[in-house]
């Protein structure tokens, strides 16, 4: 962000965040509002809390999405492969491309290949924690909109802190009554915008 303001030093900043980068979005607004030049932000399907997100969407009840992100992320490993072999040289880090791209799970892929690149870190429940805003959203000051699908099976809606946002006068939150994750798809006629 310091990038950034230095090459806007005078522009209004504003977030959009969808998914991860909305609960990114809103940790930094909490995090450093001292410091902050952003005037609002809109949080799209907000997990809120990564750990809980992940165990949602890896559970047998959805698992077609925890398969389809685990499927994105190997997907980008191996887009970037030349990349981390180079990389994974250089530090002397073992890592089998094969057993990676077998990975159902997030948390699997997270052992196969996250924890060997992050290695400070071992346990997804901690390490998604870095990534978590629920703790953060009562120290936001500007305004901001939170959308939310009431069937969305990643971000669940159990799983916003309603009790904080409900006391904050900056806050507008949406909640569809149906969508799914980062979509929001309601009636008869719905279809989706490519």
């Amino acid at each position: 962000m310091d990038h950034v303001y230095k090459l806007y030093p005078s522009a209004d900043i504003y977030f959009t965040g969808i998914s991860l980068g909305a609960s990114l979005g809103v940790k930094y607004l909490g995090a450093y509002k001292e410091h902050s030049r952003v005037k609002g932000m809109v949080s799209i399907a907000n997990p809120f809390d990564v750990y809980k997100a992940a165990a949602s969407a890896n559970s047998w009840k959805n698992i077609i999405y925890g398969q389809f992100l685990t499927q994105k992320l190997s997907e980008k490993v191996e887009f970037n492969r030349q990349a981390i072999e180079e990389w994974s040289k250089e530090k002397n880090v073992s890592l089998d491309f094969n057993h990676i791209r077998k990975a159902k799970t997030t948390f699997e892929f997270d052992r196969r290949f996250t924890f060997k690149i992050v290695e400070q870190h071992n346990d997804s429940s901690i390490y998604y924690q870095l990534f978590s805003c629920q703790h953060d959203v009562g120290n936001i000051d500007v305004p901001v909109m939170f959308i939310q699908s009431k069937n969305d099976p990643i971000s669940r809606v159990d799983f916003i802190p309603m009790d904080v946002i409900k006391k904050k006068p900056n806050f507008i939150t949406v909640l569809t009554p149906k969508g799914a994750h980062v979509e929001f798809f309601v009636g008869f006629g719905a279809q989706r915008v490519s």
